[in-house]
């Protein structure tokens, strides 16, 4: 009776590279082979084959799922040429400099401001932090305290004596 081919080893056909154990180990992806064109000038080879071995091309990467297309625009395309939509508008309108509005209100209070207030509460959003609280509400307390002196004041600018 003939013997079957289908149990025991099979040898692969074009076999993977193995790395051996311990001290033997040696790396197995090491990319592309270097591939060196014909009929270059005395040295040129040599150099080239140099300039691959040292910086060797990394393996493609696995294909990855295709992406959507983009989708169609809604109606057609703005004509840069045609004339404008506002023309009283000035050309600066929109970033902080020059004439026309300048932009969205900042996030962050101004960092040169005077009232120290708004320099806190601008650094405890950065670094909420218990020592800046503690300093905030006594910054707060403090300007509630002097507003409501200036307000017993009155226009003349002294207290108003009680009685």
């Amino acid at each position: 009776m003939p013997r079957s081919r289908r149990g025991g080893y099979q040898q692969p056909a074009n076999p993977a590279p193995v790395s051996g154990p311990g001290r033997l180990a040696r790396r197995t992806d090491q990319g592309q082979p270097v591939r060196l064109p014909t009929g270059q000038p005395y040295g040129a080879r040599a150099a080239l084959q140099a300039q691959q071995q040292a910086a060797p091309m990394a393996a493609a990467p696995p294909p990855g799922p295709a992406l959507a297309p983009a989708p169609a625009p809604a109606g057609p395309l703005p004509s840069v040429f045609r004339p404008t939509d506002r023309p009283n508008e000035p050309i600066t309108a929109g970033i902080p400099i020059g004439a026309g509005s300048n932009g969205p209100a900042p996030a962050y209070p101004d960092p040169n401001s005077e009232d120290p207030a708004l320099v806190l509460q601008a650094l405890f959003r950065v670094f909420p932090d218990a020592t800046i609280a503690r300093l905030l509400d006594e910054v707060t307390n403090r300007s509630a305290r002097e507003a409501r002196q200036a307000n017993r004041a009155g226009p003349s600018g002294m207290a108003r004596r009680r009685g």
